[in-house]
Formats: C-alpha cells, sequence, structure tokens
C-alpha cells in the first residue's frame, strides 16, 4: 500500500469512529460559552459530557497516530542492507528494503571529498549511486587507468543481496560508460569475520576492503596486510586476477571489463627489459624466439607493482622483477645457482661472512666501499642476506653459502628530503598530474616504519579549478603512509 492510501485509509476509519456531532455536544452542555469558528455560543450547564467525547476524541487520535507509525514509519526506516562503495574514497550506504537511502556515511578522508555537501538520504539507491560515482570521476578517482569499484552488501537475505548488486553494478557500468570507460566491478557478500572487522578497525578501511584483502591472503600468504592496506581498489583487483578465485557465497565476482593497467608499461614492454637483462647476464642478445618457456604476470612485491618475468633460456631458468611504471628491473634470480648435481654447501663449508659481503658489492659494481652505508647481514641456513645502500639505491643481495650472488633487488632511494624523488614517486602512485603540483615540502620524520627512515610531504595540487591540500608520510623506498587530501577553502 502506498503512502498516500494509508493516510486516507486511517483518516476514513477514524472519521467513522468519531463523526463531527458539534450540535449534539453543545445542547448536552450546560452553563458555558465554547466557540466554534470564531463565534461565541451559550450552552446549559456542563453536564460532564463534552469532557467525556473530548477525552474519546484524544484518545481515538492517539490510537490513529500510533496506526500511522506503525504501518508507515517503522518499515521504512529499518535498515535492510548496507552497501559500502570503494575505489580509494569509501563510502557507506544504507538502505531499507524498498532500496530507499537512509544515510551516506564517508568512511575516510577521500570519502569526504567525494560526498561534499551532498545530502542523498530519502533518494533511490539508484540515484544515490549515480551521484556517487558522478564525483569520483569528476574528483579523478575514476578514469582509464582505475577503472575498479568495489561493491560489498551487508545484508541477512540472499534476495536483497542479488536485488542491491544488480542495482548498483548496473549503474556503475553505465555511469562509466557514459564517460567512455569500461567498468570493472567487484561484488562481495559481507560476513561475520573477525579478521577482516579487526583488519578494518587497525588500518581505518571499510570491512568490505579488509575482507577483499583477507581473501587475497588467502591465495598467497607471502603478502602482508601493511602492504596491501595501502593499495587502491584497482591495483587489488589486478593482484586478484592472478588467482582464479572460487564463485562461491563469500566469493568475489567479477563483473565488467578486467581492471585497468594502462597506468604501467605493459608486459610487452616488460618483457623486453627482462630480456635486455638477460642479455647482460649471459653476455649475448636474447630475443623471445630463443626462449623454450616464458611467463609473466602483474604482481606486487616490496611496496611496488612489478611485472614478475620467469623465462627458461639455454635450460637454465631465470625469474626477474620489473618496475610496472618505470621499467627499471629491481630484481634478477638465477634458479640454477645451487641446484643441478653438484653438492649443495653445507653450512659448515660456507664461505665468510667478508667474502659474501665482497661478492655481493661486486655484483653491483661497488669500487669504493667508503661511500656504502647501512650495512646489514643476516645468515640463515642457505643464504647470506645481506642489505646496503649506494649510489642513491637500497639493495638486498641473496648470496648462496658457497659465495655466489643468488638474486639481486634494489630501490632508488633519495640520501637528501630536497630531490624530487618523492614527488615522482607520489604522482605516480597517486595517478596525479606533477604539473598541478606546487608549494611541495618535505622534512624528516623521527619516525620508523618497519626500521626505515620516514619523511612528511605537503603539498598543493590544482585540479579541475579546485586546489586539494595533500600530505602524506613515506619511507625512502616508495612506500606511502598516512595519505590525505583535503579541498582547500
Amino acid at each position: 500500500m502506498k503512502d498516500k492510501e494509508v493516510k486516507n485509509k486511517v483518516n476514513e476509519s477514524f472519521t467513522k469512529v468519531s463523526p463531527d456531532d458539534f450540535g449534539s455536544v453543545k445542547t448536552t452542555c450546560g452553563g458555558q460559552t465554547i466557540e466554534r469558528g470564531g463565534v461565541a455560543v451559550k450552552t446549559a450547564k456542563h453536564n460532564g459530557l463534552f469532557w467525556k467525547l473530548a477525552t474519546a476524541f484524544l484518545a481515538l487520535a492517539l490510537v490513529a497516530m500510533a496506526v500511522l507509525s506503525m504501518v508507515m514509519f517503522i518499515p521504512g526506516r529499518a535498515v535492510a542492507a548496507t552497501v559500502s562503495l570503494d575505489v580509494n574514497p569509501s563510502i557507506q550506504i544504507q538502505v531499507n528494503s524498498d532500496e530507499r537511502v537512509l544515510s551516506v556515511t564517508p568512511m575516510n578522508k577521500d570519502g569526504e571529498i567525494i560526498i561534499g555537501d551532498m545530502d542523498l538520504k530519502g533518494a533511490q539507491l539508484q540515484v544515490a549511486v549515480n551521484a556517487v560515482i558522478g564525483s569520483m570521476l569528476r574528483n579523478g578517482y575514476l578514469s582509464d587507468i582505475a577503472n575498479s569499484v568495489l561493491v560489498s552488501v551487508d545484508s541477512n537475505k540472499q534476495d536483497l543481496y542479488n536485488k542491491v548488486v544488480e542495482t548498483v553494478t548496473s549503474e556503475i557500468t553505465l555511469r562509466l560508460k557514459e564517460n567512455d570507460l569500461d567498468a570493472s566491478v567487484l561484488s562481495q557478500w559481507i560476513k561475520t569475520n573477525d579478521k577482516a572487522s579487526q583488519i578494518a578497525r587497525d588500518y581505518g578501511i571499510s570491512v568490505g576492503k579488509a575482507q577483499l584483502i583477507c581473501k587475497i591472503l588467502e591465495q598467497n600468504n607471502t603478502y602482508s596486510v601493511d602492504q596491501l592496506a595501502l593499495l587502491t581498489i584497482n591495483e587489488l583487483n589486478l593482484i586478484l586476477a592472478n588467482y582464479n578465485l572460487p564463485a562461491t557465497d563469500d566469493g568475489i565476482t567479477q563483473n565488467g571489463s578486467a581492471a585497468s593497467d594502462k597506468k604501467y608499461i605493459g608486459e610487452q614492454e616488460a618483457m623486453t627489459k627482462a630480456l635486455e637483462k638477460l642479455g647482460e647476464i649471459v653476455g649475448a642478445e636474447v630475443t623471445e624466439t630463443d626462449l623454450t618457456r616464458k611467463e609473466i604476470k602483474l604482481d606486487y612485491d616490496d611496496g611496488l607493482m612489478v611485472y614478475e618475468v620467469e623465462v627458461v633460456y639455454n635450460g637454465r631458468e631465470y625469474e626477474f622483477e620489473v618496475n610496472a611504471i618505470d621499467g627499471t628491473v629491481v630484481l634478477e634470480d638465477d634458479k640454477n645457482v645451487g641446484g643441478g648435481t653438484s653438492r649443495p654447501v653445507q653450512p659448515s663449508d660456507a664461505v665468510t661472512e667478508e667474502a659474501a659481503k665482497q661478492a655481493a658489492f661486486d655484483k653491483v659494481g661497488v669500487t669504493d666501499e667508503s661511500l656504502v652505508s647501512g650495512y646489514f647481514c643476516e645468515r640463515d641456513d642457505d643464504d647470506f642476506e645481506i642489505e646496503f645502500v649506494y649510489d642513491s639505491k637500497k639493495y638486498e643481495v641473496d648470496v648462496t653459502l658457497g659465495g655466489i650472488v643468488k638474486s639481486v633487488k634494489w630501490r632508488p632511494i633519495s640520501n637528501t628530503a630536497t630531490t624530487n624523488s618523492f614527488l615522482d614517486e607520489i604522482c605516480a602512485q597517486k595517478n596525479l598530474d606533477k604539473s598541478k603540483v606546487s608549494n611541495f615540502k618535505v622534512e624528516k620524520d623521527d619516525d620508523l616504519r618497519g626500521g626505515k627512515e620516514v619523511y612528511e610531504v605537503e603539498f598543493d595540487y590544482l585540479d579541475g579549478g579546485r586546489r586539494y591540500e595533500c600530505e602524506c608520510k613515506i619511507t625512502a623506498d616508495g612506500t606511502i603512509y598516512d595519505w590525505e587530501q583535503e579541498i582547500d577553502d
């Protein structure tokens, strides 16, 4: 029954129970003057009937109001489902069983930018989603290099979950299509999960994003929550593409297109960079036709999006990690080292740490040891794990107990807070146009994150006629923490 019909039914019932009987009331009231329509009427002396009728009138009015409240307002105000939209902004929308919006809450700073002064309470869910996605497009959070949205629905009814997901997914897909973008929508049903709830509280993210992170960790426990919590939904979507998750009730459903990888150099360029490095190792030019096996995928490792490249050349297997943004080879690993028919080196036969250090220095081309800083070495049963800083790079070198370099990994590092390396890293990770940045300031922080030095960064960003105040903390190897962005009023 519609709201208007309910009101009419209640009014009709009330009229039948309590008709307009002013005349009879007047004749039975003695000795009093009452008014009707502003005209004074002299009555007989009060005999109590008037007050009885008035009391009955009031009682019926209260009953009618109670009925109206139960019929009209209580069901409409009950939360039937909670919908979370995550991109990097995180928005929570509560709706009733008719998909009418009861509340809209930004869950982080980026979410506050998206909502702004919009009042979506009372709107249909479809309209609210249209407005939110439109704001994300205008503010640059959704674009051709970031087309992923995570839709998480908390509802105890399967049919309502399906209905809400269909409404939201269709509206997002349509809204992005209007802007010539192919949407990639991940949808999931929020289930009771203490681990996800704890992650959400600890890292200030939505339960939906925390549940997605838990799903990825189930597939690959070499990741850490610290790493994944910093990533956008598009980056998490790219990682998720490496795994075939089962389409269960509590699984992740992929709708629309794949996550955009247009921010990155692409698989072909990454393979070219890896083969160039392989050529340096073997001392000959190597092409793809020379390979007997090749695999490549986009993944995340140690604070960077990288292409993992595995190839087999002349019967030997090599692995490379290529920086997905600038094409730098940040890891090379000859997976055959120590293998074959040769006797594994026993711990008692291991070379000295000094010999392992020299092997690492020789591998990366250290010509003057006095220029090396931050040297650290840890030995386990299989390797020497050596770290040091040299030539504006932080190196991590694994050396076998036999003294052979097994792998080399490095990251660019800024030795001073006056260079623009941090700006380049932030713009790359946050999809910012460097030319729109002004008042860029960096200063050393006394804090340490994972034993790494931290810098505080502040700058202004002008986009679409609006100026944003941005600040964050960043480690020397480019890991960003505590990112905040708000409109400068």
